[in-house]
């Protein structure tokens, strides 16, 4: 093989590499971009859980307001367990904004 096919070759290895470069460059740019959607997705989860959760505690608080509203002896019990909730609840927002 003479000099000017071994430039021919090294030319032609050069312009494959230079558009590998390029494709490789354009996959991690959608990687990232992936990556910063997932990180999106899970927060939108983790919030969308904990609505969902309070949904569910004021579910169960209209239970035990149905179940007891005609008791009267009952509502110090409620009381309670409102105080009880409350008290969650606010230990949830804490959380949420230390998170």
């Amino acid at each position: 093989m003479n000099l000017d096919d071994l430039n021919k070759k090294f030319e032609k290895f050069k312009r494959e590499f230079i558009e590998l470069k390029k494709k490789s460059d354009g996959l991690a740019s959608v990687n990232e971009n992936l990556r910063q959607e997932i990180t999106r997705l899970k927060a939108e989860i983790h919030d969308n859980q904990a609505t969902l959760k309070g949904f569910q505690n004021q579910t169960k608080i209209d239970k035990i307001v149905n179940e007891l509203e005609s008791e009267e002896g009952k509502k110090i019990e409620l009381k309670r367990l409102l105080d009880q909730y409350i008290e969650e609840i606010d230990g949830c927002i804490e959380i949420l904004k230390n998170a």
